[in-house]
């Protein structure tokens, strides 16, 4: 064991006290920090969830079959990505909202034209 001085024994509380003071006057900070760093990770999910669902539902509007969906879907995706990407490039934008942003479009469009042609048949499951 090693001796303590008298110092060090009223240091020690002194030390805790300056700690917990800190925490105190900055716990506003912290906790701004922290939700800051959470949102952007559900951002984050929600722009992926939207990369992978778009270009399948653009592609659903579109084709009769599981195969040539997927097949539309996956293509669609790419182009929809490269443009967005190319599109955030031009125009000095965050690519991951543009991408995002390009998809939305092609989707509403895409949704526009399905209605005024009428769609595609589908048959009734049952």
């Amino acid at each position: 064991m090693h001796a303590t001085t008298e110092a060090q024994t009223v240091a020690a509380p002194a030390a805790k006290a300056a700690r917990a003071g800190w925490l105190a006057r900055h716990r506003h900070q912290v906790g701004d920090a922290v939700t800051v760093v959470v949102l952007i990770l559900i951002v984050g999910i929600m722009l992926v969830i939207a990369l992978l669902t778009i270009p399948a539902a653009i592609a659903r509007q579109h084709t009769r079959s599981l195969p040539g969906m997927m097949l539309l879907s996956t293509a669609l995706g790419a182009a929809l990505t490269i443009g967005g990407i190319w599109l955030s490039y031009t125009l000095n934008l965050a690519s991951g909202a543009t991408v995002i942003l390009l998809s939305g479009a092609a989707f509403a469009l895409s949704a526009a034209l399905a209605a005024v042609r009428g769609g595609v048949p589908r048959p009734h499951a049952g």
